[in-house]
């Protein structure tokens, strides 16, 4: 998987889940005809609603998510990555979003296999959250709709999506995470060995021409979408 392809999947993994999830809200309702067959049809004439959820989820609990699961792997990659650019020039300050364009630099010049690996792998982390916070819409909506119709249905479907919720957030997650807590080590345990060169010349592209000068003003509260 590339970095691209990583893109690709954030954006259509939530409106997928979001078009199950109302499929299973809205399943005895007069807005979807009844039958599995017809939920099928449904879902497979629905890329342009899954973009469009996918679109939204970007702008309301992406970012929520992607910092309760990256968190840790984020700040274990300014800090170690960090210290090897400081050891190089002190003087180089560095924001958020200029060190992680820098690892994603080195990252790609590393070796193929593990690259696509590490992008893989951040795509599952992404994904178990989705789960999680789109499972516990599905389950809020399906407690609404007992008060509508099927009470059964809706009732068994609280109950699959708890253990939904409670499988993604108690299990996947943290395993997921604690993986790509790994993998990401790994990778700065490889650029830790390359030629130090590359290494500057990267540094001094992402400042651009104020790193040779005797401040460089770096600041940025702003954190890039870890992979």
């Amino acid at each position: 998987m590339s970095l691209e392809d990583l893109k690709r999947w954030r954006l259509l993994a939530p409106g997928i889940i979001g078009i199950l999830v109302g499929l299973t809200v809205l399943q005895c309702s007069p807005l979807v005809l009844s039958g599995i067959s017809a939920m099928v049809d449904l879902a497979s004439k629905s890329t342009l609603l899954a973009i469009v959820i996918g679109a939204l989820y970007q702008l309301g609990p992406r970012d929520y998510v992607s910092r309760w699961l990256f968190g840790e792997v984020n700040e274990n990659i300014k800090k170690r990555l960090g210290a090897m650019i400081a050891a190089e020039n002190s003087a180089w300050q560095l924001s958020p979003k200029q060190l992680f364009a820098v690892f994603y630099r080195l990252l790609d010049q590393s070796q193929a296999a593990r690259v696509k690996l590490v992008y893989f792998n951040g795509a599952i982390v992404s994904t178990c959250g989705d789960i999680a916070v789109l499972s516990f819409a599905a389950i809020a909506g399906n407690i609404v709709a007992l008060g509508f119709f099927c009470p059964q249905v809706h009732a068994t479907w609280v109950l699959v999506w708890c253990c939904v919720y409670a499988l993604t957030f108690i299990v996947l997650c943290p395993l997921a995470t604690s993986k790509h807590l790994r993998l990401s080590n790994d990778q700065l345990d490889a650029i830790a060995t390359l030629d130090r060169s590359e290494l500057r010349k990267l540094v001094d592209e992402a400042l651009g021409p104020k790193s040779s000068g005797p401040v460089v003003q770096r600041s940025s509260n702003n954190q890039p979408d870890p992979e």
